[in-house]
């Protein structure tokens, strides 16, 4: 299209040319109009339009050199920057070896003799062609340097193949071809890569035999059946090891078992089992068996459920399980059983449980309770020696109010008064001072929370549990219905007389109409309409206002206003007793009324 545009112009142009030389050689005289004058004039004509048709061709020629010259030379520095760049990555990865050096030197030597050498002429496809073939060439030498700093080996080898390749005549001319090819090897690669994903899931999955085995053992659980359940576990396991069965139970299989055990509130069976896995693997050598911190978790939470019926002594094991398992960690180096927070906890609630057994202040419930804090305390000394690694061994506020409860239970309120006071001191302490005073970097403060107070005001059973509930308060924490139900408690036991103003009861009734305002956020329980019945069966002296509790808790509970209000055989007792220690006339006749109501 451009060599017939540009002919077309050249011949405008010498038509130009003959037109201006046929009127210079016009001459005003009649023989101009003779037949050898035409002739002269035609021949000149001729003569002139042909020099100018060969300059402009040359013109052409000229312009269509140079930018065919300029091109090449683009296209030159282009492979010598990528043959530059390359020589620089293989010399950083590895070492520069000469070897490396010389295949890139033949590469790029190659290339530009190739560019120099094209005979033809720069079109808009061979351009769009030589651009494909650098960037398809620029790929693979980026490609090539990335995995020469993996393995220099493999460097050398790689960059000789792309010596050769690169040097080949077919690999720079058929550039279509490499292109099609590169898209096929990405193709190829991705494909590969979604197979090896597919195995990779199809080899983690379970199998369903595995599947199938869980549910076997979590419905025999379900069914309360977890002698059943272990039976089926070390039958499978003796069948994979006498070759009969192709099924291996592992560590989570045992574990299910363990809980199993636990929930059952049979901790001496999932410590023996638990005792059997550590067997296996310390002495009988099977790996995949490797006991887990979740494990030894489940036997010591089972034994601090047990110390309403075994006391001292599960509180005790629950702690030399949390002993065996440090010492695995810090002198056997096994961190699968490292102890975390919530194993350090779990020993202190069984500690804090076991004393509550018995009649408070007795020697087992205060040795109860100085276990507790001593557990704590361990807590606080791995944070402090080494706060990076001991991180999720922080002691937080619910190990602070276990402890606290502990020594509420024995009865010594005071100590855990003291504690409380403590951790309000702490905590206010590291709150005014920066982040970055000495002072207070090695303290842990936390701050107490509306169970830690309700710890202490139920404790406490007396007229002190109304002041650590105003306490709290004013330290800006919301009671809940527990903590008002506690200082209810409390009042009930107070020891003041009636005379004071206002008594007690009114006191206690003031509270509940707080829980029983319409925007309250707390609603009364049956636990708190108990209390509010005992405060005036105690203090009132006023059995009608106890029988009126009474009726508006039936009344709140049919009419569904408040459903966690229905009366129980304590809240008929209460009633009861508040006829029995009044001085109603017709107290005995009321009482068997409530309680053949109630029957």
């Amino acid at each position: 299209m451009k060599a017939d545009e540009n002919v077309r112009t050249v011949e405008g142009r010498g038509s130009q040319a003959s037109s201006t030389h046929t009127s210079q050689y016009e001459t005003p005289t009649a023989q101009s109009d003779t037949p050898d004058t035409i002739t002269l004039s035609t021949t000149n004509t001729l003569e002139s339009s042909t020099q100018s048709i060969n300059q402009h061709t040359a013109i052409m020629g000229t312009r269509i050199q140079r930018r065919r010259t300029a091109q090449q030379t683009v296209l030159m520095i282009c492979y010598c920057l990528a043959s530059c760049f390359y020589i620089m990555l293989a010399t950083t990865s590895s070492g520069g070896t000469n070897k490396t050096i010389s295949s890139t030197t033949t590469m790029a030597t190659a290339a530009a003799s190739m560019i120099i050498s094209t005979p033809r002429t720069p079109t808009r496809r061979t351009i769009r062609s030589s651009n494909i073939f650098s960037s398809t060439s620029s790929t693979c030498l980026l490609a090539a340097s990335s995995s020469s700093t993996s393995n220099g080996t493999n460097t050398d080898r790689r960059a000789g193949r792309s010596s050769r390749a690169s040097s080949s005549p077919s690999a720079i001319t058929n550039t279509n071809t490499n292109t099609n090819n590169t898209k096929g090897t990405k193709r190829r690669s991705r494909t590969r890569h979604h197979q090896q994903q597919q195995h990779h899931r199809s080899a983690s999955s379970p199998q369903p035999e595995f599947l199938e085995f869980n549910a076997k053992l979590k419905r025999l659980i379900s069914k309360k059946d977890v002698t059943a359940a272990e039976d089926l576990l070390l039958k499978s396991l003796q069948q994979y090891e006498d070759g009969s069965g192709t099924l291996r139970p592992d560590k989570f299989h045992f574990g299910i078992v363990i809980n199993g055990w636990a929930r059952s509130n049979n901790p001496s069976k999932a410590e023996d089992l638990l005792r059997r896995i550590e067997d296996y693997y310390y002495e009988d050598g099977k790996t995949w068996l490797k006991p887990v911190v979740v494990q030894y978790s489940s036997v010591i939470h089972a034994l601090a459920r047990s110390t309403h019926r075994y006391g001292n002594h599960a509180a005790q094991k629950a702690e030399d399980m949390l002993r065996h398992m440090e010492r695995m960690y810090f002198e056997a180096g096994n961190v699968d059983v490292r102890p975390d927070k919530i194993t350090y906890t779990t020993v202190i609630t069984a500690w804090a449980k076991a004393a509550a057994r018995g009649s408070d202040a007795n020697a087992s419930n205060v040795h109860a309770a100085m276990r507790a804090e001593a557990v704590l305390q361990r807590m606080l000394h791995l944070y402090g020696t080494d706060k990076e690694n001991f991180e999720d061994v922080k002691p937080d506020v619910i190990a602070y109010t276990s402890v606290i409860t502990a020594w509420c239970n024995c009865g010594k309120v005071d100590k855990a008064e003291q504690m409380l006071e403590k951790m309000e001191t702490q905590y206010q302490a590291a709150r005014r001072s920066s982040k970055d005073d000495d002072g207070f970097a090695d303290i842990v403060a936390v701050r107490p929370n509306v169970a830690t107070y309700t710890a202490i005001i139920d404790g406490y059973r007396s007229e002190k549990s109304e002041e650590v509930f105003h306490r709290m308060v004013e330290r800006g924490i919301q009671p809940d219905v527990a903590s008002y139900t506690a200082v209810l408690h409390g009042l009930a036991h107070s020891t003041c007389t009636c005379s004071m103003t206002p008594t007690p009861a009114q006191r206690a009734e003031a509270l509940l109409k707080q829980m029983e305002l319409p925007n309250s956020k707390i609603k009364p329980t049956t636990a708190t309409y108990n209390a509010m019945m005992d405060v005036w069966a105690k203090h009132g002296n006023n059995v009608s206002r106890a029988e009126a509790v009474l009726r508006q808790m039936q009344h709140l509970y049919t009419s569904g206003e408040n459903t966690e209000a229905r009366p129980n055989a304590l809240s008929y007792s209460s009633l009861i007793n508040a006829y029995a220690k009044s001085k109603h006339r017709n107290a005995a006749l009321q009482a068997e009324k409530i309680f053949r109501e109630h029957r």
